[in-house]
Parts: structure tokens; sequence; C-alpha cells
């Protein structure tokens, strides 16, 4: 038997994601679903969302039993992150998994301020702006922002306590 053929009658899973609200995020195929689990867990952004005490996993007798069953699901289920096999559009560069990056860093912005950013820089080019921008600001840390009159200072608990909290006027 070649390596092809016992990969082909080898028992095959389909697995299913979920978030934690029961949304189905991803369907997929593997005869070992748990090193194809840890690998969409290492490269795929969408992983922080899943909940995997939903994930379910169902086993059938070889891989063309489980590729028509992910057909299926793919079809008839709307996964929400796959892309091949459905009539989902292509993800969005800025939500593509970069690579060779340990750490994906969120940024807390408007969508609306997010998509005016794209149109300005192009939807490819946000993150080498952004990237740009910290590393010119880690080189000068002291210079003002435009509209700022000063850089970047770290306040300590007190003095933000201060700003918060004017001293109270005594009366005369």
């Amino acid at each position: 038997m070649t390596l092809l053929q016992s990969t082909l009658d080898a028992p095959t899973a389909v697995y299913r994601v979920f978030d934690q609200l029961g949304r189905l995020l991803y369907v997929g195929v593997a005869i070992d679903p748990e090193v194809r689990l840890a690998c969409h867990a290492r490269e795929k952004l969408w992983w922080r969302d899943v909940d995997p005490s939903r994930t379910r996993i169902d086993w059938f007798p070889n891989r063309h039993a489980g590729i028509t069953e992910e057909n299926r699901a793919l079809e008839t289920e709307s996964p929400i992150h796959n892309v091949a096999g459905t009539t989902n559009l292509p993800v969005p560069a800025h939500l593509r998994e970069p690579r060779g990056y340990d750490n994906i860093r969120r940024l807390r912005l408007l969508d609306s301020v997010w998509i005016e950013y794209g149109t300005l820089v192009g939807d490819s080019g946000r993150s080498a702006d952004i990237q740009a921008y910290i590393e010119w600001r880690l080189d000068n840390p002291d210079t003002p922002l435009p509209g700022k009159r000063r850089g970047p200072v770290k306040r300590t608990r007190k003095a933000a306590m201060r700003t918060v909290m004017p001293k109270a006027k005594t009366q005369d």
C-alpha cells in the first residue's frame, strides 16, 4: 500500500470550532485534528475568539467521506472564517495573518477611523505606516506630536489624581 493510499484510507476527522456565543468560526478536515488545531492556534488571527470547550470533532471512515462532509458543512453551515470552498468573500488585507510575527497586537480604534486611515495609506499600508511611526517615536521620545505641547509623559498615580481632583479652595 502506498503512502497516498494509506492517507486516503485513514480515518479522517471533520472539526468545527465555535466562539463563546456558539457561532461557527471554522470547519476543517484532518487525519490528526489535534495537530491541525494546534497549527490554527499558532497561525490564525481569529483563533483568539475560539472557545475550546465547544470544539466538535466528528470521525469518518476515510478521507473521501471526511471531505464530503466538510464540503456539505461549508455549503450549509456558513462558517465565518472559511474562504476556500465557500461563498465567503476573501479576508480583507488588514485581517490576514501576518507571517513571521510572534505576537499580533490589537489597536483600539473606531471602525470609522480605521477605514479612513486605510483610505489614506491604502489597506495594505496600515501596518507599515504604524510600525514606521512607532520606530520614529522610539527614536524621538521628546518630540511633541502635532497639536500637542509636549511629547508623551508617563504620569504617576499621584499626578493623575491631581488633574482629576483639583485642590479644594479655602474660604477666607
